[in-house]
């Protein structure tokens, strides 16, 4: 017998499971996410085809067509154009505070993730407070190697000394390429706003 399992994540993805007893016979379905874009294999391209349909009224007939999109990137194994790393942040957005009894301690972590799936990127990381509101504590400045597909978690605190909205993105990543030269990156549109308020 065989069962029928529908879904469109990778935790539910469709697919076909031989009740038999035999683990071997699990067969994903063609277009799930699992089978369509397996992070296990290195091949990270995939083919689209989208079918389409329109309708001339004038001649009350039926036009179809498609469109083949070949070899996609799903999962960029290198890349010359912009970042091999993805950065995002975890805080609180917005905080009320009695300054008049000490500073705001605000816990924030910064996720430094590889996005590449094959390559390993050496990186270096740095970050610089120019805020005289603020000020980061914490490990501000290290060199790190992830592996592909690789995360890191960089826990930091920020002391805040008035009320008013903040941005604490400040950081700048340093990878180093295989010919051994050094390529800065700062991320000047990419705002981590904080709100405090005085209670």
């Amino acid at each position: 017998a065989k069962t029928t399992l529908d879904g469109d994540t990778e935790e539910n993805a469709s697919f076909t499971v031989d009740v038999s007893g035999d683990s071997s016979n699990t067969h994903f379905h063609p277009t799930s996410i699992s089978n369509l874009c397996p992070p296990f294999e290195a091949d990270s391209k995939i083919n689209v085809i989208c079918s389409w349909s329109a309708t001339d009224k004038s001649q009350n007939e039926v036009i179809n067509g498609q469109h083949h999109l070949r070899q996609l990137t799903v999962r960029p194994k290198e890349t010359c154009k912009g970042c091999p790393l993805t950065i995002t942040a975890l805080y609180e957005q917005s905080i009320k505070h009695d300054f008049s009894l000490y500073p705001l301690t605000l816990p924030l972590e910064i996720n430094i993730r590889n996005r590449l799936i094959e390559s390993d990127v050496e990186f270096e990381f740095s970050v610089s407070c120019k805020q005289y509101e603020f000020e980061l504590v914490g490990v501000e400045n290290f060199r790190r190697n992830l592996k592909g597909g690789e995360e890191l978690a960089v826990p930091l605190e920020v002391i805040i000394f008035t009320s008013g909205i903040f941005d604490l993105q400040s950081l700048k990543l340093t990878v180093f390429t295989k010919d051994g030269s050094k390529v800065p990156y700062v991320f000047p549109l990419l705002q981590w706003n904080v709100k405090v308020n005085v209670d």
